[in-house]
């Protein structure tokens, strides 16, 4: 927390948090207790039901949502992204599940509690896919950058792939 209120006094104004980080309360906090009007301070965070998995229900997909919120003590989130597209492999309802949790958030953007919706490490299989069901596409493909990720996957086509449909590739 104290390392969150010193980034805000020293001007940083977005913040990036994860369900998985274990640190939202923490992150709420140091923004409660900030000078910084919360209008001014960009928060994302990403939900998931696990390692590599998505919620499998609009339900669960709103619970983890206003989890977040509680945690954060937060009226609204600026953004949620979808912590991983899954592991199709090992879960044969991945391609299931990412349909419904992407379809939870663009209700939850509807209802005014999330300002935009995006994704994180998503392929350009992942970013096709989900062309066939969403409404709304991403705002951001965040992607995990490093140099063992750089030579074991490239990432190249899934920032043009990214950049061609709209959404911000960050890294």
């Amino acid at each position: 927390m104290e390392y969150v209120q010193r980034g805000l006094t020293a001007g940083y104004r977005s913040i990036d948090t994860a369900q998985a980080y274990m640190n939202e309360e923490a992150i709420g906090q140091a923004i409660q207790r900030s000078s910084v009007p919360r209008e001014l301070v960009h928060v994302t965070t990403k939900i998931s039901a696990g390692f590599k998995r998505n919620p499998s229900s609009f339900d669960e997909v709103e619970d983890s949502a206003r989890g977040s919120l509680t945690r954060l003590g937060l009226d609204y989130l600026d953004m949620i992204l979808m912590h991983h597209p899954g592991d199709d492999v090992a879960d044969p309802e991945a391609a299931d599940r990412r349909q419904t949790t992407w379809q939870g958030l663009e209700a939850m953007v509807e209802e005014g509690q999330v300002r935009s919706i995006g994704v994180s490490n998503f392929d350009i299989s992942h970013l096709r896919e989900m062309k066939q069901y969403a409404r709304m596409l991403p705002a951001v493909n965040q992607i995990e950058v490093n140099i063992l990720i750089c030579i074991v996957v490239p990432t190249t086509n899934v920032y043009k792939l990214s950049y061609t449909h709209g959404a911000d590739s960050k890294n």
